[in-house]
């Protein structure tokens, strides 16, 4: 049977993990699996870095970092094409 957990829950414990916790730690406290807490972090970890533990409304410089990050990720898959096709 599967568990669901809130979307806050999640990146509450991201924000954990970002501070120092260990996954180990992380699973003791809470009981969810390592493995789960690891596909969270790589979901979640860009977004939990912009976001101020006071207040956990997103800012606008955060979403602006983050589109540009996704703009430099698509651009370097281009590239790489275009290198290619160019080869």
């Amino acid at each position: 049977m599967k568990t669901y957990y809130d979307i806050d829950f999640k990146k509450e414990l991201v924000k954990e993990y970002l501070d120092g916790k260990s996954l180990n730690n992380l699973y003791q406290t809470y009981g969810v699996a390592k493995s789960t807490i690891a596909g969270w972090i790589k979901k979640y970890s860009e977004e939990c870095q912009y976001i101020k533990p006071h207040n956990k409304e997103k800012n606008a410089s955060s979403e602006e970092i983050r589109a540009l990050n996704k703009k430099i990720k698509e651009l370097e898959k281009e590239n790489d094409f275009l290198k290619k096709a160019a080869a």
